[in-house]
């Protein structure tokens, strides 16, 4: 935990928690919190309860994911604390609202396999680094024309029906080492999947 983790957690101001509706049943949650206020019931502290001085020394006996596939794809045999499911959800709310980001996500972590939250974390804040491929072999050979020559829509336009750019998408998706996830498609930029692996993903 470095400074600026310390000072947010001693300094931090409501802009800075964590968002609330990524934990599941917070509308239940709230709805209890609201029937015990009106009822001027007592509300027992989380910490008090189970008898412990910070949320590190709680053990996690059951995690569930509101966000559909993530939780079955992420293994870990580490017994995370809860700090390291805080940021994993502070890194899973910057992805929230960006359109395919989660299913892009999804394949990433289908292809990469994490062994532990924390590698899963990492390729969550490294997502730009991956391609989720939607419009096939002929789409994307168009694009890779446009990104290797510099062309813009208009020019690769008029080179449609010269030029087959269902065979050159799939020549240019097996030497960016594009493989094959439940979730479509997908490219690593930077370092590209291994062929062999990428090989037996695409033709499984």
């Amino acid at each position: 935990m470095g400074d600026e983790a310390i000072d947010r957690y001693l300094n931090g101001d409501v802009d800075q928690l964590y968002a609330p509706r990524l934990l599941p049943d917070m509308d239940k949650a709230v709805g209890i919190l609201e029937e015990k206020i009106s009822q001027g019931a007592p509300i027992r502290i989380v910490k008090d309860y189970f008898d412990i001085d910070v949320f590190a020394d709680a053990m996690l006996c059951d995690i569930r994911f509101k966000v559909p596939y993530i939780g079955e794809l992420i293994r870990d045999t580490d017994c995370p604390a809860v700090e390291d499911y805080n940021d994993f959800a502070e890194a899973l709310e910057d992805i929230w609202q960006q359109d395919g980001a989660l299913l892009t996500y999804a394949a990433v972590l289908e292809a990469e396999r994490p062994d532990t939250l924390r590698g899963a974390c990492e390729l969550l804040r490294n997502l730009d680094n991956y391609q989720r491929i939607t419009e096939g072999a002929y789409g994307y050979g168009q694009q890779r024309l446009q990104e290797t020559l510099g062309l813009d829509d208009e020019s690769v336009y008029e080179l449609d029906g010269y030029m087959d750019f269902e065979k050159y998408g799939q020549d240019c998706m097996e030497n960016d080492g594009v493989t094959k996830t439940e979730f479509g498609l997908l490219r690593r930029l930077d370092p590209p999947f291994p062929e062999q692996t990428q090989r037996q993903q695409m033709f499984q």
